[in-house]
């Protein structure tokens, strides 16, 4: 039976080692491209010792690491930080473990290396559909976010400072779960105390604890610090974890809580203003998955927009000595070619026929089922915006508030300040002005940036 540590069982030294037959470190079947993958708590095991290359070379990140130099001083360095370890069961059998959240990723490139994988245990448990759902309060209820907490064991979510609540979020999933016992994870007592009295508020049974003394009964929600769910046992009988700072799983003390939340479910929560760090960034999806969901506002969800990449034919040439800058300029903004063609895309989505363009099908039947949509061609600088706008005379330019019209032609400069015969639904976008896109149906990313991750 496997057990959830990430280091082998400590053994007894009185133990005669002599009398226990040597177990092999990996014991695959006939055929050594079928292994198998399953979920235990927070971890998927894999039982492939035997490609720990392939696992270490996909399933890592960097982080930046200050470290003494003799002739420097200190330095900054980037240090390999891998995302896969290796492990023991009890039986001493080897395995690697990565968090659940890398479970996709995990298969996919296993899938691609040519195995074939017993998945059979790692389906995800969805919670009941509840059937009368007494949220306690008369105020917005998400439905968008309820069915995430259903469906999916962990998910990241993002969410407007000052307008969405998560002490409400947390609520309603009290309400419509009732059984399940939840823990909130925060970064100081004070917080526990203050997010306590919120809950409570909302008709939650809620309770803070710092260790020192135990609840009345059995409280509905536990809230505590980062550091108490790592030493307390209190971690390994939850159902649902929330973490009020997902950049907080970056903490020692936090993975430590995470390797003995057995059966509880991740959900993590993040301002939409706060930009983690790389290897932070990545622990998160490690912890909570690839799930998200942006709430600016109760009630409401940001819908992920649908991608379709369409590349353009044809190579860049760069030389040794040349600028990126000059790059963008040659081939981005004096591009005739591909200005030509991100005009034809254009009108191709405003009238709604994109058969005759180079997109995947789910792509051509979500343009065709648009009627008059709001269109945003996003221009890498003011001068591409300026040369689609000779292509697309009826868009509307949209720009900073302080532009610099060194360099610009009579005649741009008049295409700039025109406020008649324009359309506005369909906008050139320059960086400066990428606010002023909300309520867009579709955007033509031709900056040149949508190639990057």
């Amino acid at each position: 039976m496997p057990t959830n540590t990430l280091q082998p069982k400590t053994r007894s030294v009185t133990r005669n080692r002599s009398e226990r037959p040597v177990r092999r470190s990996h014991a695959p079947g006939l055929d050594t491209k079928r292994i198998r993958v399953f979920r235990n708590g927070q971890f998927v095991w894999i039982e492939l010792p035997h490609a720990s290359d392939l696992l270490l070379a996909n399933l890592a990140t960097f982080r930046f690491q200050a470290v003494d130099d003799y002739e420097h001083g200190c330095r900054v360095i980037a240090e390999p930080f891998p995302l896969v370890l290796p492990n023991r069961d009890i039986f001493g059998i080897e395995h690697w473990c990565c968090f659940a959240g890398l479970q996709s990723v995990a298969t996919r490139v296993l899938q691609s290396a040519g195995y074939d994988l017993d998945t059979a245990k790692l389906a995800t448990r969805h919670l009941r559909v509840p059937s009368i759902v007494d949220h306690g309060r008369c105020e917005a209820i998400d439905d968008e976010w309820l069915r995430c907490v259903r469906r999916n064991d962990r998910a990241l979510v993002r969410y407007k400072r000052g307008t969405v609540r998560p002490e409400w979020m947390i609520a309603q999933v009290a309400h419509a779960w009732p059984d399940q016992s939840i823990m909130v994870w925060t970064k100081s007592l004070t917080e526990a105390k203050e997010f306590t009295t919120k809950l409570r508020r909302l008709g939650v049974t809620a309770f803070w604890d710092n260790g020192h003394f135990e609840p009345i009964g059995r409280p509905q929600v536990l809230v505590a610090t980062v550091d108490y769910f790592s030493r307390d046992t209190a971690v390994q009988t939850r159902d649902i974890a929330f973490v009020l700072d997902a950049t907080q799983i970056s903490r020692p003390a936090a993975i430590e809580a995470v390797r003995y939340a057995y059966r509880a479910r991740m959900y993590g929560f993040i301002a939409d203003d706060v930009q983690p760090e790389p290897c932070t960034s990545d622990l998160i999806t490690a912890v909570f998955g690839f799930e998200q969901l942006h709430i600016r506002e109760h009630g409401q969800v940001v819908e992920t927009p649908d991608v379709a990449m369409m590349p353009y034919r044809g190579g860049v040439g760069v030389a040794a000595d040349e600028s990126a800058f000059t790059v963008v300029q040659r081939e981005i903004c004096r591009n005739k070619g591909r200005n030509h063609f991100v005009a034809g895309l254009c009108r191709a989505v405003r009238a709604g026929d994109a058969s005759g363009v180079r997109l995947p099908d789910e792509a051509i039947h979500r343009i065709s089922g648009l009627s008059n949509p709001k269109i945003a061609i996003m221009a890498a600088n003011l001068e591409h915006a300026l040369a689609l706008g000779r292509m697309l005379p009826a868009a509307t330019l949209l720009t900073g508030d302080d532009v610099v019209l060194h360099g610009v032609s009579r005649r741009d400069g008049r295409r700039l300040y025109r406020t008649i015969d324009l359309d506005d639904r369909l906008c050139i976008v320059t960086p400066a002005a990428r606010d002023q896109i909300e309520g867009t149906d579709v955007v033509i990313r031709a900056d040149g940036s949508a190639v990057r991750r």
